[in-house]
């Protein structure tokens, strides 16, 4: 059993307490017309504003049963529903049919998927558990217990609809086959369903994405165990929203923790994994924490804890690698803030990548940033241009902690991959531990593609008056040595104001080669981008002052002058 397994074992027999009370919930729901209307065989719900209530458990050859109306409430009373026992094309455990459904509840059971013969379609649908077709609008599934294991096939399949709330249910999809990755297969399907609400299930495996919403989702409190089989495997999939305290695990081929979309939060989660097995299609693929690959806007992540791992732990002596942070904003105009997170990347061989944070998906954009991490890795913490793609627009790291794990002697702070490509960034009051440095660089500066990080600090400017009174709301506008404006803003209520200054830069010469030798340790040309210059003004006074690199990063300003 491999190590991610081991954990997510122990953590499920913390929650058994859990799951025995929600596998035991019985009780009828009282129809709004009447008494509860008792089930004891497969059939067709018809009756609207209607309470159904199983009275055993039932077995069916194919679909158990058929929801044909809105308002219905159907209570399994904590009995098992057993679809899909003989071959069929299709066959479904609860079947919601027509069009405009609403105000439907699916609750209090476990629902089997029988011995029969059955496939799912090139989008995952002709043998769920739970099939919506058309769409329902305040749709209610909870305190369900779900297993199926047939090719292609998803647990519970909402096509269309939203608005609706999937709740403290078991879903375990113990199959093994999918036809069409790129559909995908999800246990919990709902990525045409918008304001979809996510929370508290417990997904004990997927073998390929355990939860996929469309846009202003909420998925928040849930367990998600990664089997995975084929490529682009992901625990938490939301085209918008929030993404919120869940916990992923992932092995197999491929796994990805959390894929978000634009205008989301993704906040407080725990992911962990680690790929154990090649795949047919691109053999090792790796694994990753998070990806942003296709171009996101206005995404937060903040407060998470990401966990990869890569080495010699995999199956049949697979060696496995990944990167934590798989990310990259290809439209220039386009934002993403990572702070406070804690990314670590560790391998167990001394070779394999295990890159922390990877800028590696043709980065155009200077509003990717990582602020007030910690960022962990034996191998890399940072990793800018790779197989996948390149690093440009000089993405931001500010006030992130990085650390050194272990004494490996390949391991670098910065690093690239395919010197070919553009490799830049700007560091700004960082600080170094355990070895980690600026100094520890393996930038490729030999190669043609433009390899350029700038390393800078915070400045921390003050105004006062003739009195020596701070001066609130106060212009502050600061230029680097070539004239061009590198901050600028207002004094704060105690007259302050803090500035990211960039001190120096290292380059290739604009991506020129320079020779031809493979040496990653070949000095960059260093370009300082002091003396700046400061000017400070308000109510008609103004001041201005030089500074360079060797100035304290505390400093006052008295505002005495005017001009």
């Amino acid at each position: 059993m491999t190590r991610l397994l081991k954990i997510f074992a122990l953590h499920c027999l913390m929650l058994l307490p859990f799951l025995v009370t929600q596998n035991g919930c019985s009780g009828a729901v009282s129809s709004v017309f009447g008494e509860p209307i008792q089930l004891t065989e497969p059939g067709v719900l018809d009756r609207k504003n209607a309470s159904y209530v199983l009275a055993g458990d039932i077995v069916a050859p194919g679909t158990a049963f058929i929801i044909r109306e809105s308002g219905i409430t159907l209570d399994l009373n904590g009995h098992t529903i057993r679809y899909g026992e003989k071959d069929a094309k299709e066959a479904f455990g609860i079947l919601i049919e027509g069009y405009h459904r609403r105000d439907i509840r699916l609750l209090n059971g476990i629902i089997v998927q029988g011995d029969g013969n059955c496939s799912g379609n090139k989008h995952s649908i002709g043998c769920n558990p739970v099939y919506i077709p058309s769409g329902v609008k305040n749709l209610e599934v909870a305190h369900l217990d779900i297993t199926y294991a047939s090719s292609s096939t998803s647990g519970i399949q909402m096509m269309w609809g939203g608005e609706s709330d999937i709740h403290h249910n078991v879903l375990k999809d113990l199959g093994t086959e999918l036809g069409n990755r790129h559909q995908g297969a999800a246990v919990i399907e709902a990525h045409r369903g918008e304001k979809m609400s996510v929370h508290h299930n417990r997904i004990a495996r997927a073998r390929h994405i355990g939860i996929r919403v469309g846009e202003e989702g909420s998925i928040y409190d849930n367990e998600i165990h990664l089997d995975s089989c084929a490529t682009n495997s992901t625990g938490i999939s939301a085209a918008g929203g929030l993404i919120r305290r869940n916990r992923i695990t992932g092995e197999g081929i491929h796994p990805i923790g959390i894929w978000p979309g634009n205008n989301i939060l993704v906040e407080d989660n725990y992911v962990e994994v680690q790929s154990t097995r090649p795949g047919e299609e691109y053999g090792s693929t790796g694994a990753a924490c998070l990806r942003m690959t296709w171009g996101n806007d206005n995404v937060r992540v903040r407060g998470n804890t990401f966990i990869l791992h890569a080495g010699g732990e995999g199956e049949k002596g697979f060696s496995s690698w990944g990167r934590a942070l798989w990310v990259g904003l290809p439209d220039p105009g386009q934002k993403a803030v990572f702070e406070n997170n804690r990314i670590v990347a560790l391998n167990s061989d001394g070779k394999s990548i295990a890159a922390a944070i990877a800028v590696v998906c043709n980065n155009a954009s200077p509003d990717l940033i990582f602020r007030n991490n910690t960022v962990v890795s034996n191998w890399g913490n940072v990793l800018l241009s790779d197989k996948y793609g390149h690093a440009d627009g000089y993405p931001r790291f500010v006030g992130n902690r990085f650390v050194r794990k272990g004494t490996d002697d390949t391991y670098r702070t910065i690093r690239s991959r395919y010197s070919s490509r553009p490799s830049t960034g700007i560091f700004i009051g960082n600080t170094y531990v355990g070895g980690a440095s600026r100094e520890s660089l393996d930038l490729e500066f030999h190669g043609s593609g433009k390899r350029e990080v700038g390393f800078g600090r915070f400045i921390d400017i003050e105004v006062t008056d003739a009195t020596d009174r701070p001066v609130p709301e106060a212009r502050v506008q600061i230029s680097n040595g070539e004239g061009r404006t590198i901050s600028s803003g207002k004094t704060d209520g105690t007259g302050r104001f803090r500035a990211e200054v960039v001190d120096y830069f290292l380059t290739n010469e604009n991506g020129q080669k320079r020779n031809g030798r493979a040496d990653p340790t070949e000095n960059p040309v260093r370009r300082a981008e002091s003396p700046f210059s400061v000017v400070v003004e308000k109510d008609g006074k103004r001041v201005s002052q030089t500074f360079d690199d060797s100035i304290p990063s505390d400093f006052s300003i008295p505002l005495e002058d005017k001009e």
